[in-house]
């Protein structure tokens, strides 16, 4: 059984870009972006389902 480090640590990345203060809201595609700029790929279907 193998070990997805890089869906861990993309998932980290996805909870780091939400903010963290009540009625502060970001788009999808602004996660998709952080995320495709510390260098994961990501579809933005995945995103709602995470």
């Amino acid at each position: 059984m193998g070990t997805s480090y890089t869906a861990l640590f993309r998932q980290i990345e996805i909870l780091r870009a939400i903010p963290d203060k009540p009625g502060c809201y970001i788009a999808t595609g602004t996660i998709q972006t952080v995320l495709q700029g510390k260098g994961f790929n990501v579809k933005t279907r995945t995103l709602p389902r995470f």
